[in-house]
Formats: structure tokens, sequence, C-alpha cells
């Protein structure tokens, strides 16, 4: 049974925005039996806006303001080794809440000129199911096969705006 934790912790500065994070992160990952990994993981987030974003002719928005996030999620691995072929099932927990999410949309009017725009909350949370197996055919070479599949909700959920509780596309 092996228990391990990694904290990090990461400064960064914006000078056009004059915006100092600190940014912490820290993983948790527990091995209960062999083969079997569990481990969850939080992390602080933050995403200046680029600066096609910003001033793209025409098209970007010199207002948005910088997102900021915290996320986490929880996994569960099991890779076990049968006689040389190598199975991985997966299942992954995801959540993220974040303020102004910076999302590419197309206009109100139907014009096909998206711009970018701040969502004042949101938060996209889902699960993702994952499969892969390995087989060596020799030394060099092997055969793998994989799968997976998300299931995403991702929702606005800024209070007193017309769009709480909607789906957000393309996020």
């Amino acid at each position: 049974n092996a228990l391990q934790f990694t904290p990090s912790l990461r400064a960064q500065y914006i000078s056009d925005n004059s915006d100092f994070e600190l940014l912490p992160q820290a993983i948790v990952e527990y091995t209960p039996v062999t083969d079997l990994l569990v481990s969850a993981s939080y992390s602080r987030e933050f995403h200046a806006p680029t600066l096609n974003a910003l001033y793209w002719k025409g098209l970007g928005n010199p207002n948005l303001q910088p997102e900021r996030a915290n996320s986490g999620q929880a996994v569960v691995e099991y890779a076990p080794n049968f006689f040389g072929i190598h199975p991985k099932f997966g299942a992954t927990y995801f959540y993220t809440r974040a303020q102004n999410e910076i999302l590419w949309l197309p206009p109100p009017d139907g014009s096909q000129n998206w711009r970018p725009f701040n969502v004042g909350e949101a938060v996209s949370k889902g699960w993702e199911l994952q499969a892969s197996g390995s087989i060596a055919l020799d030394r060099r070479t092997a055969l793998s096969a994989e799968e997976s599949y998300t299931i995403l909700s991702a929702r606005n959920i800024t209070t007193g705006d017309s769009n709480n509780g909607r789906e957000l596309i393309y996020s």
C-alpha cells in the first residue's frame, strides 16, 4: 500500500492586467492493492485573455476579464497484467467552477462572426470512462487499442443572468 501526496504552488503575474495570482495544486495518490490506483486532485487556475481574444480586428473584445477557476477530479484506475496482456480500465469524475469563463460564441444576431465573451459563473462537471489494452507481438512491436467516453455538463450558473441554468456550448 502506497500513499503519495504532492503539493505545489505557482505564482503568476500578468503585467497587462496587474494581476498577481497564487495558484495552489495538490494531488493525492493511493495504491490500496497491486494494479489499483485511486487519486484525487485540486487546482486553482487563472487564464488571462489571449491577444486574439482581446484585440482581433473587428472581433476581439478588449473588455474581457481574466477567468479564474477551482477544479477537482477523482480517478480510479485498474491496470492488471495477464500473461503479457495489459488491460487498463479507468473512471474519472471532474468538476470545475469558473468565474468569468471566456467562450467564443456566435453573436445573438445570427451572423457568422464569433466573438469572445465572459460568462459570469460557470460549472463544468462530468465523467470520463476509459478502457485500453496492449499485447506484445514481439520485442519491438505491440498491438494496442483504446476507447474512452465522456459525459459532460457545462452550465451558466450566473445569478440574475437570463441564461442561468442553460448549457454552455463549445465549453
